[in-house]
C-alpha cells in the first residue's frame, strides 16, 4: 500500500502465492479521501472468499471481480465513540465454489454464478475502546440496515435481493459484574436466491470470527456468512425470512490457566445464561412458519498468543422448554445432543 503525504490517495496491491511461486490470486485498488464521499475502484481475482455452513455441511467460494464503492463516515459531535457508516457498492463478480461437505447435492450448487449487485449499508456503533470489549463488553449499542440487490440488468444471470437489519445492546447491572447482552436480527430473501445462501434455523455450528479477534480482522477476505443457530436446537427449518433474537446474562470467570501449546493458550474466561428465539416464515411448500426458543448455560475463552485473541471459542448445553420441564437431561444420549463446541460471537460489529 502507498499513499501521498496527505494520506488522501491510496493505492493498494496485494497478491496471494502459494509455497512454490504460483499466483493463487491478486488485487489492485485506488481509494480517493480528498471528496465526501471516499471513493474507491477496486478489482480482485481469488482473493475473497465466503463460508457458509447449511444444514446439510460447508460451502467454500472464491470472488473475483470487480467495483465501484462509496462511504460516508460522520460522527455527530454528541459522543467521540458514536459512529455512523454509510457505504454503497456496485460490482460485478463471480462466484466460483472451491469445496463442499456433508450431505449437499453437486447438482443443487450455483457454480461459477456471475451476479451484478448495489449494495447500501448504514452502520452505527457506539462503544469506547477497550482490549476487555473484545471478550465481555460492559457498554456498547450497534445498530446496522443492508440491502443487497443482485439483478442481470447490472451483469451477469442472478436476480435476487437481501435484507436485513440489526441490533445489539451491552449493559451493565448496576455496580455488578454481570452484563446483559441482547440482540435482535431480521433477515429476507426474495427472488432466485441460489442454493448456498438460503437461510432458516439451522441445527448446525455456525462460522462466528469475533470482532476484535485475529479471525475477526481477515473481515474482507474471507467471510463467514451467518447461519442462524438456537443453541440446543434440534433439526433444520429453511425460509426465507429468519426473525432471531439472543438474550444472555454475563459474567467473568477467570483470566487464564496456567499452561500453553506452542504459545497458544486459553484465557479470559466468561460465563452466561442464556435465552434465544427463531421464527421462519416463507418457509417451502408454503409449510406455516417455525418458532423456536431455547435456554441454557454456556463458557467462553479467547484462545490466544500473548495478548492477541484470535478466536473466541464457546462450550454449553441449550434445550428447549419440554428438554428441560421434562428433564430430558436426565437421558444421557439426548444429553449429549444438547451439548455444542463453537466458535463464539460476542458483538456482532
Amino acid at each position: 500500500m502507498s499513499s501521498d503525504a496527505l494520506g488522501k490517495h491510496l493505492l493498494s496491491v496485494a497478491a496471494s502465492v502459494r509455497w512454490d511461486g504460483a499466483l493463487l490470486g491478486g488485487l489492485a485498488g485506488y481509494s480517493n479521501l480528498n471528496y465526501w464521499p471516499a471513493l474507491s475502484v477496486f478489482v480482485q481475482k481469488n482473493l475473497e472468499y465466503n463460508q457458509r455452513v447449511i444444514g446439510a455441511g460447508s460451502i467454500y467460494e472464491s470472488l473475483s471481480g470487480g467495483g465501484v464503492a462509496a462511504a460516508i463516515p460522520l460522527n455527530a459531535g454528541n459522543s467521540l465513540f458514536a459512529n455512523h457508516l454509510l457505504s454503497a457498492i456496485v460490482q460485478a463478480r463471480t462466484r466460483q465454489v472451491l469445496s463442499f461437505s456433508g450431505d449437499i447435492p453437486r447438482d443443487s450448487l450455483v457454480d461459477g454464478l456471475k451476479e451484478g449487485s448495489f449494495t447500501l449499508d448504514y452502520r452505527w456503533k457506539s462503544q469506547r475502546p477497550h482490549k476487555g470489549m473484545v471478550w465481555l463488553p460492559h457498554t456498547g449499542t450497534g445498530f446496522n440496515a443492508h440491502v443487497e440487490l443482485i439483478s442481470s440488468s447490472l451483469w451477469g444471470v442472478a436476480n435476487y435481493q437481501k435484507l436485513w437489519i440489526d441490533g445489539f445492546t451491552n449493559q451493565q447491572l448496576g455496580p455488578t459484574p454481570f452484563v446483559a447482552y441482547a440482540r435482535l436480527k431480521w433477515e429476507k430473501h426474495t427472488g432466485s436466491t441460489p442454493y448456498q445462501d438460503r437461510i432458516g434455523l439451522l441445527d448446525v455450528d455456525p462460522l462466528y470470527y469475533s470482532p476484535g479477534t485475529l479471525a475477526g480482522s481477515l473481515s474482507g477476505l474471507v467471510n463467514p456468512t451467518e447461519t442462524y443457530n438456537l443453541r440446543g436446537q434440534q433439526g433444520n427449518y429453511y425460509g426465507r425470512e429468519v426473525l432471531y433474537q439472543v438474550t444472555e446474562l454475563r459474567f467473568p470467570l477467570i483470566p487464564s490457566i496456567p499452561a500453553a501449546i506452542l504459545g497458544i493458550t486459553l484465557n479470559h474466561f466468561t460465563g452466561a445464561l442464556f435465552s434465544d428465539v427463531g421464527v421462519v416464515r416463507d418457509r417451502p411448500d408454503n409449510a406455516s412458519q417455525k418458532a423456536l426458543q431455547t435456554f441454557g448455560a454456556e463458557l467462553k475463552a479467547n484462545v490466544s498468543v500473548g495478548d492477541i485473541a484470535l478466536v473466541i471459542i464457546s462450550y454449553g448445553v441449550g434445550g428447549d422448554s419440554d428438554f428441560w420441564s421434562n428433564q430430558d437431561y436426565r437421558n444421557e444420549t439426548v444429553l449429549k445432543d444438547h451439548f455444542y463446541f463453537r466458535l463464539a460471537l460476542v458483538n456482532p460489529f
